[in-house]
């Protein structure tokens, strides 16, 4: 069983710059590493009363943000930053590997270090980031990467958490599909090969393999031999061609018949010698 939790992780901010603007709203979802969410997950506006430049209006005031953090009663940054550490703490515990998750991780964990320290305490320093994922699928992959679930761009926590696990649902499943396939194509190669040793095998390829080499042969041969009394140089090769086609594909049938006639033999006799068990030598010697 895999030890593995994931704290996925957004939140939207000032700026770029954590050491110069404010978080705005925060959200984490627990899931494991099957991405089955675990709870309902933690989101909550912060209160600002800062500066609102244009960039801010208007990126957070068509989809409300402005608004929610605005309003009455929004949390501090001290209180959302204890709220979201009672939110971490809930599922830390000895033997529980937790990994921050989301897109573009480093960004988020550095504004959370810098404005709400201690946050992310007890989780990993490794992180799974579904933005380098898409990146090595528009390298690497560019058809995976085409077919990838569109991403809503309302700058919300919650809508962007929603397409961060819907990404990684996706390219783990073209994980698995492209590991699927590599089993088959193993499963199909091995029978190959196995049919290729066979007694049937053999009785087809190396005939097809002198046949294809009589191809090369046959000005040679016919030049040699003059087996055809009449025509060109070319009609006296598809001559030759073709009577060593007919001769070599003749055999290959009379030898695949004898192998499929002893197979069917094996199998009527297999009952057979399931119902009249030997007997014992020792018995023999006294009937007689």
């Amino acid at each position: 069983m895999d030890d593995t939790l994931l704290l996925w992780v957004d939140v939207e901010t000032t700026g770029l710059d954590p050491s110069h603007g404010a978080i705005l709203e925060i959200g984490m979802r627990w899931t494991d590493t099957r991405l089955d969410r675990l709870d309902g997950g933690f989101s909550t506006p912060v209160a600002y009363a800062g500066p609102v430049d244009g960039f801010i209006e208007r990126m957070h005031g068509p989809n409300g943000l402005l608004a929610a953090w605005a309003r009455p009663g929004a949390p501090t940054s001290d209180e959302a930053a204890r709220l979201a550490r009672a939110y971490v703490a809930s599922r830390l515990s000895d033997g529980v590997r937790v990994l921050a998750a989301g897109a573009s991780v480093r960004f988020d964990r550095d504004w959370l270090d810098t404005r709400m320290p201690g946050v992310l305490s007890g989780v990993h320093h490794r992180s799974l980031d579904v933005s380098a994922l898409d990146e090595a699928a528009r390298m690497w992959a560019p058809l995976t990467w085409a077919a990838r679930p569109e991403r809503t761009t309302d700058h919300r926590v919650d809508s962007r958490l929603d397409d961060e696990l819907r990404l990684a649902a996706y390219y783990r499943d073209a994980f698995r599909g492209g590991w699927r396939m590599w089993a088959r194509l193993r499963g199909v190669l091995a029978r190959v090969g196995r049919w290729f040793l066979s007694p049937a095998g053999r009785a087809v390829w190396v005939r097809l393999l002198l046949f294809g080499a009589s191809i090369p042969l046959a000005p040679y041969m016919v030049a040699v031999w003059r087996v055809a009394p009449y025509g060109q140089g070319a009609e006296q090769c598809l001559l030759f061609v073709a009577v060593a086609g007919v001769l070599l594909f003749r055999g290959g049938w009379r030898r695949l018949h004898a192998l499929r006639a002893a197979r069917d033999e094996d199998r009527q006799s297999e009952p057979d010698r399931a119902r009249k068990p030997v007997r014992p030598a020792r018995n023999r010697a006294r009937r007689r």
